[in-house]
């Protein structure tokens, strides 16, 4: 193609506006070679075109009617597996569209656009239908999709209370395992394993293996592109499995602007094409999902069609063990369930060896041996040597021993060596208890055991998982941009709201709650106008005539005390004075 068919977008990388800083050169260069490579792309290979039977595409936003709402619910509710994608608004970098696509029993699926920056008012019916609609859709026993990490990007969408965070239902992050699964399906190419096995055959030699030798890499594939740990490109994902092209030219773009013509303010060709882009990024994921959660090899890929995998599988997943999810509900929740099944093996019946050493980390209540019973001893019996107690481990049971046997006494350790005896009356020592003898773990503690890196990463985890649960239970307010977090602490304190953090996004406060009962609690004595524009003012104008207050009452009782000296100082010079000239006088 000739250079007057390039697309004005492709910029000249060798020369950058001069009028722009050294980073904006920089992003000015990294955009234009990202353009230019989505173009030579564009020309290489055939475009990725689903059929439109097979979906339809669903805008939520205040506009659309509660008959739409009320289908989209019930398709919902027979669904158990959803693609996600978000995009962001380019002017502010704000969230702005989610995407969800639904893989239904039977085709056609939906494809849901729902708008943010659209939406119908908090006490409104569509909106809790819209918080009804998310419910169905987080639930537990559903899988969500999506390439990339899925809870970090809905994040921002906590301040709309559209769902409950963190969210139960198990995220799979395709990017996140599709290079381990391209290095795996490399090594166990079928076509590679074939040809392995006739060129063998003729040495009769039989090769039938589950895979081919990994010194005999796959010739019929590309080998990745990618270091070992590097995430891959969507685009590049799709073209090194199906030679297919999705155009990512519609990224960064004003997704805030609206899709659907009802509340769209952008032109119609720009608004069919972002709207393309907006549903091919969840059909590019949907395609790549079941063959990376499942471990399909090329072959298997290569036989399956769009309609197979747009359609919820007739058997259930088998999910390959290396498939991890990717959201904090389902990591902390998983962790702490191995926590208890390894603590339940620990303190077991079936190892019978093992029963004579507890260790304290395995009960919380102190262990004590059972000591046994020893009988009194009077005064003219002996006292045993304490050290020697100290270092037994079970205590025998000792005869009386007679007068006559007093004098000598044999160790054990010294055959030879001779003991003096003193009675407990010359020693004039009380006697004392048995204590039962100290529990010493011969292993070091687990955290000792750990290293720095391991400690730090241990700190990380937990750190998050208690942030996760920082806004479990949370409501949110609009707040106007001038308010200060004093400002607002003063205004929550003043209402009674006991909360545990309080952070602003996109414009909106959001409070974080230890119970349910507390945000039952805070939205009925916090009103929902309580940090707008005009409160704002008038929280300002409280807090200048509290400060011109105490400033006055300060003024007031200083001018109170100065006069008071001075009153008592001119007496004073009045009596010092009167007193001399009396004593002139005289």
């Amino acid at each position: 193609m000739s250079d007057q068919h390039v697309p004005h977008h492709l910029r000249d990388i060798d020369n950058p506006p001069s009028y722009l800083t050294e980073a904006q050169q920089q992003n000015w260069i990294s955009a234009a070679k990202k353009a230019k490579k989505n173009y030579q792309r564009k020309q290489q290979y055939p475009p990725f075109i689903v059929p439109p039977q097979l979906y339809n595409v669903i805008y939520i936003h205040k506009q659309m009617t509660g008959q739409t709402m009320e289908m989209l619910i019930e398709h919902v509710q027979h669904c158990n597996e959803f693609t996600f994608d978000t995009e962001s608004e380019k002017s502010n970098k704000k969230l702005a569209l989610i995407q969800i696509q639904t893989i239904p029993d039977q085709l056609p699926s939906l494809v849901i656009l729902l708008e943010l920056a659209h939406l119908p008012p908090l006490e409104s019916q569509l909106y809790t239908k819209i918080k009804h609609f998310f419910q169905l859709v987080f639930r537990s026993t559903n899988s969500l999709y999506s390439w990339g990490p899925l809870d970090k990007e809905l994040l921002p969408a906590i301040s709309y209370e559209l769902f409950m965070w963190p969210i139960p239902a198990p995220i799979y992050d395709i990017q996140l395992h599709f290079n381990k699964w391209y290095a795996w399906a490399l090594s166990h190419c079928e076509v590679c394993r074939l040809s392995i096995d006739t060129n063998v055959n003729t040495n009769a030699i039989n090769y039938h293996t589950t895979a081919p030798s990994l010194s005999r890499p796959c010739h019929c594939h590309e080998s990745s592109p990618y270091r070992i740990n590097e995430k891959w490109s969507l685009q590049q994902a799709v073209i090194f499995i199906y030679k297919i092209f999705i155009d990512k030219n519609e990224t960064f773009n004003h997704w805030a602007h609206g899709l659907d013509p009802i509340v769209s303010t952008l032109p119609e060709a720009k608004r069919l094409s972002m709207i393309r882009y907006a549903i091919y990024d969840c059909f590019a994921t949907t395609l790549l999902a079941r063959p990376i959660i499942e471990y399909w090899p090329f072959t298997k890929i290569e036989n399956s069609g769009i309609t197979e995998l747009f359609q919820k599988a007739r058997s259930p997943l088998s999910i390959n063990p290396n498939i991890t999810i990717s959201n904090i509900y389902q990591k902390s929740h998983q962790k702490s369930k191995k926590h208890i099944t390894t603590n339940l093996e620990l303190i077991s019946d079936d190892d019978d060896d093992n029963d004579d050493e507890i260790y304290l980390n395995q009960c919380r209540a102190p262990v004590r041996q059972a000591l046994p019973t020893y009988e009194p001893i009077s005064e003219d019996e002996i006292t045993i040597n304490q050290h020697h107690l100290s270092t037994c481990t079970t205590l025998p049971m000792y005869e009386p021993i007679s007068d006559d046997e007093q004098s000598q006494i044999v160790s054990p350790d010294a055959p030879t060596q001779e003991i003096n005896i003193q009675s407990e009356s010359e020693m004039n020592i009380p006697p004392e208890q048995p204590q039962p003898p100290t529990l010493i773990s011969l292993h070091r503690s687990r955290h000792n055991r750990r290293t720095a890196t391991a400690r730090r990463h241990r700190n990380k985890k937990r750190n998050d998982t208690h942030r996760s649960h920082r806004y479990r239970y949370y409501v949110t307010r609009p707040v106007h941009h001038r308010f200060s977090m004093a400002s607002i602490k003063v205004i929550l304190e003043r209402h009674n709201i006991r909360y545990t953090h309080i952070k602003i996004r996109n414009s909106s406060l959001i409070i974080g709650l230890k119970h349910h009962h507390m945000k039952h609690q805070a939205h009925q004595q916090l009103p929902y106008a309580t940090f707008n524009r005009l409160q704002y003012y008038e929280h300002h104008r409280r807090s200048r005539e509290s400060r011109h207050h105490h400033s006055h009452e300060s003024r007031h009782h200083y001018f109170y005390e100065s006069r008071h000296y001075h009153y008592h100082d001119s007496r004073y010079h009045r009596h010092r004075h009167h007193s001399r000239h009396t004593h002139y006088a005289t």
